[in-house]
């Protein structure tokens, strides 16, 4: 899903949107710079469901830099991964209280 991004510890400028507070799973790209921590992408699981959580501004454009870390679009990578996947390889998440 981040193609050559992967592992890198890339910095990408990215606007916030979203839930921002304690989750389970496994963190893909994080904000740095508050606290506590809040993810800007990552995987998680709920029941038999599998999760690619991106809160980040839907208004504005994917960063340029997920857009061309791999062929096709950010978005389109994202489901085509989580439609490969048998079970998503996160701890799982709890509902909101």
């Amino acid at each position: 899903m981040l193609g050559k991004l992967s592992g890198t510890g890339a910095h990408l400028k990215m606007s916030p949107n979203g839930f921002a507070g304690p989750y389970t799973g496994t963190v893909l790209i994080q904000m740095e710079g508050i606290d506590p921590p809040a993810a800007m992408l990552y995987v998680a699981e709920l029941g038999k469901g599998k999760i690619v959580a991106c809160p980040f501004a839907g208004a504005k454009e994917v960063p340029s830099e997920l857009e061309d870390a791999a062929p096709g679009t950010f978005s389109t990578r994202a489901v085509r991964w989580l439609a490969g996947q048998r079970r998503a390889a996160t701890a799982t998440t709890s509902p909101a209280r």
